[in-house]
């Protein structure tokens, strides 16, 4: 099922750090799609493995910050919309900010986004509607390659994934234009 991810709330920037780096306000991650069981629905957090987590497919927009994950963007203050897309992971002991980064297996065309402790991680962007997007820069569908002006791309899907034995019906990002690999 292909859809876009939209942010439920607006991304105001708040310094958190002495260095260019920004954080975003908290915010849910929504998805917009023309299938109704999907529409509206906020992403949750759910255990992929340890200190690993995935973006499960939730309830219809929650009505408190309890019933649903809560994601943040670290940015900068040269582009407040683009950043790490990260979530904060709160243990008995600790509380740690994980960035997202995609999980591939050279078996399918299908990336799991996965959150996990980390420096790195994917990049992403919310555009001007609020729908989230990653960035090309190269064209490789002609020979040879070459470098493109910035490209925004939506490849979002809901799947049913599997990581690490855990089988959830998860966000899913397909690296290429064609719709998910089904074996």
């Amino acid at each position: 099922m292909k859809f876009t991810i939209s942010s439920a709330a607006a991304l105001l920037s708040l310094a958190s750090s002495a260095l260019a780096a920004q954080q975003s306000r908290p915010f849910y991650l929504v998805a917009v799609s023309h299938f109704a069981a999907i529409n509206n629905t906020a992403f949750v957090a759910c255990h992929e493995g340890a200190a690993i987590e995935g973006f499960c497919v939730g309830q219809k927009i929650p009505k408190t910050k309890a019933e649903a994950a809560t994601y943040r963007l670290n940015n900068t203050k040269q582009n407040p919309d683009e950043g790490l897309l990260s979530y904060q992971l709160v243990g008995n002991k600790f509380k740690v900010w994980e960035p997202m980064s995609l999980s591939h297996d050279v078996a399918t065309n299908v990336a799991i986004p996965l959150f996990m402790p980390s420096d790195e991680g994917q990049q992403v962007g919310f555009d001007e509607h609020g729908l989230m997007y990653m960035k090309t820069y190269i064209n490789d569908m002609v020979n040879p390659p070459h470098a493109v002006k910035p490209k925004k791309l939506y490849r979002w899907y809901t799947c049913t994934t599997l990581y690490s034995s855990y089988e959830y019906h998860t966000l899913a990002w397909v690296t290429g234009k064609s719709p998910p690999e089904v074996s």
